[in-house]
């Protein structure tokens, strides 16, 4: 899987996920609906991108493939996490790619 196509992935994973988190009404039903499916694919993506490349950055002022895969398993803990009243665990470096994959897993 080359690089763009990861990234495109990984933006449209983004963009689904904000969808869903914005769904004011009966959020959490909502939310649950998509989040398996969604937590697959971002896996998925994570794990298809080459280690070497968790530091590929699109463009200069955005966010590297590390750090966008790490944001979207933090979006996805601060949601659930604030259905719980609890915290969500520590962020893993956007540049190991076995620590995001694990990340994105323990949800």
């Amino acid at each position: 899987m080359t690089s763009r196509v990861a990234v495109s992935l990984a933006v449209l994973l983004l963009l689904l996920t904000l969808n869903a988190a914005a769904v004011p009404a009966n959020a959490a039903g909502e939310y649950a609906k998509h989040f398996d499916a969604l937590s697959k694919l971002s896996v998925a993506v994570a794990e298809a991108m080459p280690a070497d490349q968790y530091g590929f950055r699109p463009h200069p002022e955005s966010m590297n493939f590390g750090e966008l895969m790490s944001h979207i398993a933090t979006t996805n803990y601060q949601f659930c996490a604030s259905l719980k009243d609890s915290s969500t665990p520590a962020l893993p470096s956007p540049t190991a790619k076995d620590a995001v994959v694990k990340f994105l897993k323990n949800r």
